[in-house]
């Protein structure tokens, strides 16, 4: 493995087929130079179609997927049952099963990440960064408390010293390092003693066991775009825009439902499925009071016209209330 490779992880199940691959492709759309990803999967097979057609990809080096084996362990894991989140969200805890260890640095990406401008030149950056220090992961930091006491919630739950939580979302990671320190045994021995304040699952776990021993990573690697409120994203320039490579759908509204996809900034989500999928939507988990009212008022209001290609939009909407409907 060439020390100058660059590797992308991701961890999901088959709840997060569609999204996975968007990003993939998102990313593969804007890379020019071959990169090597690296898949754990509940499911492999699931995942076959999307393979098989990402396989074809000229500037892919290698893609390698693995699936995940033990489920059982998992079953004691907190906040795995009764919420919106899969055990998926803890695969990453168990990379040292499954990664081939003559790798020296990991990019890991949650599924709902889509790569808007390439993120090669940046990485390397970063990359270049952590080998130069003794951290192991470079993260961006969420919250943090400051002087009038904000953000505190994640900080004094997990008594973080470091006054610093981290969204996990995008990590680079010095893998070498990680393998050296069994890092993947001591985040599963924090989980044990964390479990009773566990609340954002593996991002927490992970908080409390580097507790701001991390390098920055640059926002441009990892920028939350919310769907839900306006941000500093709106206020960009086209060319500081230009600079952000990942961008990370954070926060309960996603751009495949249907409040989500009614704010413009979903557009990058879907841009990149039409490209891939005959110019339909991606929709998703629409049979719901919230996901019904925005609908109809979105109708209503004529607000639909102004969303691109608005009758495939009412279409899919009708299509997934359909198919929610059954289950």
């Amino acid at each position: 493995m060439s020390s100058q490779d660059i590797n992308f992880v991701y961890c999901f199940d088959q709840n997060y087929n569609v999204q996975a691959n968007n990003s993939i492709n998102s990313i593969l759309d804007k890379t020019t130079e071959k990169i090597n990803i690296y898949i754990i999967h509940r499911k492999p097979e699931s995942f076959a179609i999307y393979l098989e057609r990402i396989k074809k990809r000229k500037n892919l080096k290698k893609i390698d997927i693995y699936e995940f084996k033990d489920h059982e362990l998992l079953q004691t894991f907190p906040r795995v049952f009764k919420t919106h989140i899969s055990e998926a969200t803890y695969y990453r805890f168990f990379i040292e099963q499954y990664l081939p260890k003559d790798i020296n640095f990991i990019t890991y990406l949650d599924a709902d990440i889509i790569c808007i401008n390439s993120p090669i030149e940046i990485l390397r950056n970063q990359i270049k960064l952590i080998s130069e220090s003794e951290y192991l992961i470079a993260a961006k930091t969420e919250s943090f408390i400051d002087e009038n006491y904000k953000n505190i919630d994640n900080n004094f739950r997990l008594d973080l010293k470091s006054k610093k939580y981290f969204n996990a979302g995008v990590m680079v990671i010095n893998y070498r390092k990680w393998l050296e320190n069994s890092t993947s045994s001591k985040l599963l021995e924090e989980l044990n003693r964390i479990k009773d304040d566990v609340y954002y699952w593996d991002q927490d776990v992970l908080n409390s066991y580097f507790d701001g021993d991390y390098i920055e990573l640059s926002e441009y690697l990892n920028y939350n775009l919310h769907l839900t409120k306006q941000d500093f994203f709106d206020k960009r320039s086209k060319n500081e825009k230009n600079e952000i490579s990942l961008i990370h759908y954070a926060g309960s509204y996603k751009p495949w439902s249907v409040r989500g996809i009614y704010n413009p900034k979903s557009k990058y989500y879907q841009d990149q499925h039409m490209k891939l999928n005959n110019n339909n939507y991606h929709i998703v988990n629409t049979w719901r009071p919230d996901a019904l009212f925005r609908f109809v008022q979105g109708i209503l209001t004529f607000r639909f016209i102004f969303i691109k290609k608005p009758i495939k939009f009412v279409v899919g909407v009708l299509i997934s209330l359909l198919k929610s409907n059954k289950k």
